[in-house]
């Protein structure tokens, strides 16, 4: 597969991030105003409605993954830093960016950035220079000085390191710390121009006031390691977490040898994150008992949020103190009120709990598949669900609780086990799901589960039909369903050198059909397969359901489904590696079956029984597209590969696709034919999930741009931004939107109605998460009750009163008086090629006097209106 014909649009392709991703990778941040969450997502921020939860915009420009976002204080000014040590300032409302600064130098290439930018910046290269492995996690920037403190990560160290940058960032002074490796190792707190620098290592508490820059060590004298810190926001007063679950109250540290210290002690597990209310008289903390608890400090009392749904990984607290985001280790950012009440939650993809614990053991779904009712991808969620993530509108549209048991959470010195989904599949029409869970517990037997769901038009959700406990005497390796046939089978394979064939048996009645009830219907197991005892490994069924193969080590077999007897079995001598994964082809190569060894691809020849074509190539990964004939192939070396079954000559390949391991590929219908874009990319669009579980996919570099055409989104490829195509949205970003109309200029452009009329309808239109703060809308909405007027030579006339509104809907009275005045209307030529139709408009001087005042006034009382 090395020499390859590639279009010249396959040439153009880009890596692009569709969806998913860690939304809690680092602490959010909150607006001066509390109604705007700043959440990291990869090598971008993202904004969202604190009141709705709804995706606002994205601040883009970092090449490499973010480390962190901050609000520069008392500005409106976000910031950001990548860890090779750029750092990008964005306008807060338009997202523009303002300013770009680099710290340092790393020694690693930036070939990789899902906005479709392959870019090497080498005017932003400095003297600076960290070994190989190094990256940036961390970043303050101070307001008044300007100066940017860049926390440090070498792999070969046990330790993290701080730098302090000149505004410039040519000068720097390295700060005598040794940093855990923790996101939470340091916090800035002090009032403006008074702020002092908190940071902590295993045994030691690091204090420095930021002017005098004299670092300050303290010793905690416990055996209990510290693991987070956070400042209080005016006062001297720090907060640490520890790994025996005490929080330590350190007061006075920058003046005293020995600081007095307060303990608070409820959690049992590490504390994963504290932090400080505005005002400082309480605190707010979270580890992993997945228990959010508030410390009143004053009354030394503390209120619980028990059964918050995952292990708390970060806390945050808004501003104003009406809302606590909480960070969990699913993915998702919990929004709490002061009555300690979930008002909202942002969640992208949910992540397994393991996942983010790096337990050793951890399971994920042997493949991700497609629900053909929504066409929405099928994954793993929390521990035992699943989450259907829609395609169409890259959101999440619900998670199917699959074990129905409650989480458990870990203990000290112990792994607790949770039930995880390992296999599930679907029937063509989408009616049937079968999953397999597991529990893999080194220290208790194992527990198996298979299940099958049968969907429910009345409550449009699946509901389980039969649990077999037990299928196979082990794991199940394999689990697949019979497309395209009205007879219900499934098939799975297990670690027992064992498949079993299982049936639907018994047809509801037509009183059931009506209730959606199955009590007749249950599946079993209709047949057990081996062949020569040897270990069995994939499943897999042809396209039209008319022939199973089963893998028992190096062999292929092909079974028919509805006796059980074997047809053929398949081997070659030169080739006796075990067989990976095993995929039938489709359309044109319908005849062909795809075998995935260690070091080799064999394409067998069903009608031949022979084999059709060999190539050594490693691959980890194989994906068919179900509308063609198409594959798609991933190597070991993050290599992509699509090729036809029929030639084992690809038609187009792609180096190094992504630097981060991919798990899992499939292909997705596409809603229309797309005959612009190669052969293999008309019918379905081809998407992968990497390490850190963001979905991936190649497009054409302007392919954002028609998407956000179709959705009421408009593309700025000088910004790299998407912006909404609302009025406030405009209105808020400072740009206007363009039309295809030859422009006139604005002191010639006259309309007629009622004033004002257009900007009610778009307020009352439009949907409350699209609206601005209130304080945003009020002056333009009276602005426009006002008929401005045009001045010429200096002299005001009073025929020349300019409308801005063009548009006129009102009915009875007011349209008779509209028609009245263009009857009037009379025909003023200003240029040869065009004529321009002003009505007369009688203006008078009290009314925009009065009109005017109310500018002036305050508009906070419409808020109690609403």
């Amino acid at each position: 597969m090395a020499n390859t014909e590639v279009r010249m649009n396959d040439n153009e392709l880009v890596l692009k991030r569709k969806g998913g991703g860690s939304i809690v990778s680092h602490p959010p941040v909150f607006s001066s105003d509390s109604e705007v969450i700043y959440i990291v997502w990869g090598n971008s921020v993202r904004s969202y409605s604190t009141q709705t939860g709804e995706f606002l915009q994205e601040y883009e420009g970092l090449t490499e993954r973010s480390a962190g976002v901050q609000l520069i204080r008392g500005t409106e000014t976000l910031a950001t830093c990548s860890r090779k040590g750029e750092i990008i300032f964005w306008s807060r409302k338009s997202a523009v960016v303002q300013e770009r600064k680099v710290t340092i130098r790393l020694f690693m290439p930036c070939s990789y950035s899902t906005s479709g930018l392959f870019l090497i910046s080498y005017e932003f290269l400095q003297d600076i220079i960290l070994p190989p492995g190094a990256i940036v996690t961390g970043f303050h920037i101070l307001r008044k000085e300007g100066d940017v403190f860049v926390v440090t990560q070498n792999s070969n160290k046990d330790h993290q390191s701080m730098l302090r940058f000149k505004p410039d960032c040519k000068t720097y002074q390295k700060l005598e710390m040794k940093l855990n490796k923790q996101i939470r190792c340091f916090a800035f707190g002090g009032e403006l121009g008074k702020e002092y620098l908190g940071g902590i290592s295993k045994q030691h508490l690091y204090v420095m006031k930021v002017k005098e820059g004299k670092v300050i060590r303290h010793t905690v004298g416990s055996e209990n390691g510290l693991v987070c810190v956070t400042a209080h926001p005016t006062e001297e007063i720090l907060a640490t977490g520890d790994h025996s679950g005490r929080i330590l109250i350190w007061r006075s540290f920058l003046d005293s040898k020995q600081p007095p210290k307060s303990i608070y002690h409820w959690h049992t597990l590490p504390v994963s994150d504290v932090c400080f209310s505005q005002e400082g008289s309480s605190m707010y903390s979270g580890g992993r008992e997945c228990v959010m608890v508030k410390w009143f400090l004053e009354y030394q009392e503390k209120k619980f949020l028990p059964r918050i749904g995952a292990p708390i990984r970060y806390v945050v607290v808004s501003p104003d103190n009406v809302f606590v985001a909480a960070c969990l280790d699913d993915n998702s950012i919990q929004l709490v009120n002061a009555q300690g009440k979930i008002k909202r939650v942002i969640q992208n993809f949910t992540w397994n709990a393991h996942i983010s614990e790096k337990l050793p053991d951890h399971t994920i779904l042997h493949k991700v598949r497609l629900d053909p009712r929504t066409n929405s991808l099928v994954m793993n969620g929390q521990p035992g669900h699943l989450q259907f993530f829609s395609m169409k509108s890259s959101k999440l549209l619900y998670n199917l609780d699959v074990v129905c048991q409650n989480y458990l959470t870990q203990e000290r010195n112990a792994v607790i086990y949770n039930t995880d989904v390992t296999h599930v599949a679907f029937t063509s029409n989408g009616n049937w799901m079968a999953t397999v869970e597991q529990r893999k517990d080194p220290e208790a037997s194992l527990e198996v589960r298979l299940k099958f769901w049968k969907y429910a038009e009345k409550t449009q959700n699946f509901y389980l039909n039969t649990c077999v406990e037990d299928p196979h005497f082990g794991e199940v390796k394999a689990l697949e369903m019979r497309p395209g046939s009205e007879d219900m089978l499934a098939v799975t394979s297990g670690a027992d050198s064992k498949i079993k064939i299982w049936y639907l048996f018994g047809m509801p009645s037509s009183l059931e059909k009506e209730s959606n009830s199955s009590s007749r219907e249950c599946w079993h197991c209709d047949a057990v397969c081996t062949y020569k005892d040897l270990p069995v490994g994939d499943v897999g069924f042809s396209f039209d359901g008319s022939i199973l193969g089963a893998v028992f080590s190096h062999s292929l077999t092909l079974w028919v489904p509805e006796t059980s007897d074997l047809k053929s079995s398949l081997s070659h001598p030169y080739f006796r590696e075990n067989i990976r994964q095993l995929q039938f082809g489709n359309g044109d190569c319908s005849h062909l079956v795809v075998c995935v060894m260690k070091t080799n691809v064999v394409v067998w020849n069903l009608l031949s029984l022979t084999v059709s074509w060999v190539v050594p190539i490693e691959l980890k990964l194989l994906a068919a597209d179900s509308l063609s004939s198409y594959m798609a192939g991933f190597t070991c070396d993050r290599d992509l590969i699509i090729f036809k079954p029929s030639d084992p000559q690809p038609v187009y390949t792609r180096k190094n696709i992504c630097p981060d391991t991919v798990l899992q590929a499939i292909f997705v219908p596409l809603s229309a034919n797309r005959s612009e874009l190669s052969n293999w990319q008309q019918k379905s669009q081809l998407y992968f999930l990497n390490q850190y579980q963001e979905l991936l996919a190649l497009e054409n570099p302007d392919e954002n741009f028609k998407e956000a055409a179709g959705s009421g989104l408009q593309g700025d490829p000088e910004e790299g931004r998407i912006l909404s195509l609302t009025p406030f949205g405009r209105m808020l970003a400072g740009v206007s939107q363009s039309t295809d109309v030859e422009p006139i200029e604005s002191s010639s452009f006259i309309s007629v109605g009622v004033p004002g009329e257009k900007e009610i309808k778009e307020f009352l239109s439009m949907p409350p998460h699209t609206m601005p703060p209130l304080r945003f809308i009020c002056n333009p909405l009276l602005a426009s009750l006002i008929r401005r007027t045009r001045k010429t030579e200096g002299k005001e006339d009073p025929e020349m009163d300019v409308d801005e509104d063009n548009d006129s809907g009102m009915e009875s009275e007011e349209n008779k008086d509209v028609l009245e005045e263009m009857e009037r209307m009379e025909i003023i030529d200003e240029k040869p090629v065009r004529k321009i139709y002003r009505p007369r408009i009688e203006s008078t001087p009290e009314l925009e006097k009065a009109l005017s005042g109310i500018l002036k006034e305050k508009t906070d009382w419409v808020s109690s209106l609403l």
